[in-house]
């Protein structure tokens, strides 16, 4: 905001946008699915573009990503409308969805060019970034007389369905609160009956006065650093004529010639009641696009398929698709309603439980205060002063010795408790089968009792004989 004196004098005159109607406007997602060509990936950017401000300009997608992972973010964000692009050998392919349910539409790409070869192709290339702050118009042509030429069958149907898709797929003009600072961008979507083909166009609308030309109009410049520099020219009718830019002779574009004069009312700030003219011209910002419906679906990507290029399906064959996929609707309710109740019923068993489990713990709580209470009253030993600040005795632990670990395992198997088990068979169960097993093992560990007796007796006697002579044969 300027100084004026010692007041400042407001200049700020866009209006801020509410959370709510922010959130009713249409959002996007672009990306690619699978592997393409980089010409395909520049296009995909192309396409962020063109659906700027209201979409992920920097979205980062992965190879393993699957639509469904997409489907699963974009309610967090509010993400209305998924565009998908992918290749195969013998096209590349458009995908177009309207989350959350359907229905969705994919068309085949015949042809396409991206906005660099377009810039590359003109003589004087627009390149401002402010034509992507506001979003673009949309006018559709040609649509209803493909639908008066296709009649009532089911291309007809679809073509009203993608009208609707498209429409929506930008922000909806407010005729009365738009103002003209905000046309700046034009999509225009043509269709041809003839072919079935889809041309997609993307313009810049350019808004000049009525009847100057290009040399007037930089002449006519107020900002220092835009100020024409006329040291190369002997006269100001040399720059006027050559139209900013070239030698005397040179002619202007034919913008102006080409151009529509456009009556504008006066802006509330400005002091004129009367209407001025201007002229309203096209420059094209790229891509083009030229597509053909293929498939048409009632959900996303699945479902009923309303529209088929290649695939007809006569009227007997329609109901029985329609009856499965009423059954297929009616199981899948079906589950979500189990689902449903199986969580419920879940959540019931948890909150009552809760109670429970909340007054066993008080309980423990308690006694274990209580025995706390006692061994602090009984025991002033030092190990009593092992405990930890919560309060649980801490339990000195015993080293581990590796060479006496099988020992002790064999001597508790060997003893036979009061029962005649050995302990071996009571840490196994007190079965049959556990019993039987104890028996057997009771049964080897005596044998190789036996057995390590005898070598022993036997070297002893080995010990009181002495060492065998070797007899040497003759």
């Amino acid at each position: 905001m300027a100084k004026k004196g010692a007041r400042r004098r407001k200049r700020r005159t866009h209006v801020v946008q509410s959370d709510e109607a922010f959130k009713n406007l249409p959002k996007s997602f672009v990306f690619k699915k699978g592997r393409v060509t980089p010409s395909v990936r520049l296009l995909v950017q192309d396409l962020r573009k063109l659906m700027a401000p209201f979409t992920a300009l920097r979205l980062r997608e992965a190879r393993v990503q699957k639509v469904r992972d997409f489907i699963n973010v974009a309610g967090v964000f509010g993400v209305t409308h998924l565009v998908m692009l992918s290749q195969t050998d013998v096209a590349v392919y458009l995908r177009i969805a309207r989350l959350p349910a359907g229905p969705s539409f994919t068309f085949r790409v015949h042809s396409y060019t991206l906005a660099t070869e377009v810039r590359a192709s003109q003589k004087r290339p627009r390149a401002t970034t402010s034509d992507y702050d506001k979003s673009p118009l949309v006018v559709l042509n040609g649509f209803k007389e493909g639908k008066a030429a296709e009649g009532s069958g089911e291309t007809a149907g679809a073509l009203k369905l993608m009208t609707v898709m498209l429409s929506n797929m930008f922000p909806p003009i407010d005729v009365k609160n738009m103002q003209v600072g905000d046309c700046r961008r034009v999509v225009l979507f043509n269709y041809s009956p003839a072919g079935k083909a889809i041309s997609m166009r993307h313009y810049a609308i350019v808004k000049r006065p009525a009847g100057m030309t290009r040399g007037v109009r930089k002449l006519l410049r107020t900002k220092s650093e835009k100020l024409v520099n006329l040291g190369t020219k002997t006269e100001v009718s040399d720059f006027v004529l050559s139209g900013g830019v070239g030698g005397v002779g040179d002619a202007s574009d034919s913008e102006v010639e080409d151009a529509a004069q456009v009556a504008v009312p006066p802006a509330k700030r400005e002091a004129q009641t009367e209407e001025k003219e201007i002229s309203v011209s096209l420059i094209e910002l790229g891509p083009r696009l030229t597509l053909q419906l293929i498939k048409a679906e009632e959900e996303m990507f699945a479902g009923k398929v309303l529209f088929h290029e290649y695939v007809k399906k006569t009227p007997d064959e329609m109901q029985q698709l329609d009856k499965k996929a009423h059954i297929l609707k009616d199981r899948r309710k079906e589950q979500e309603r189990l689902a449903e109740r199986l969580a419920e019923r879940q959540q019931r068993k948890m909150l009552k439980n809760k109670p429970a489990e909340e007054a066993t713990a008080e309980d423990g709580g308690d006694a274990e205060a209580d025995d706390e209470g006692d061994d602090n009253r009984e025991d002033d030993s030092p190990s009593a002063t092992s405990r930890s600040r919560t309060g649980a005795t801490q339990p000195q632990k015993t080293k581990f010795n590796p060479f006496t670990f099988k020992a002790k395992k064999r001597k508790q198997a060997q003893e036979p408790a009061a029962d005649g088990v050995p302990d071996g068979a009571k840490k196994m169960g007190g079965g049959r089968f556990e019993k039987q097993q104890a028996a057997v093992l009771a049964r080897y560990h005596r044998s190789k009792e036996g057995a390590a007796g005898q070598r022993k007796r036997g070297n002893e006697g080995k010990d009181r004989g002495g060492p065998r002579k070797k007899v040497r044969k003759g």
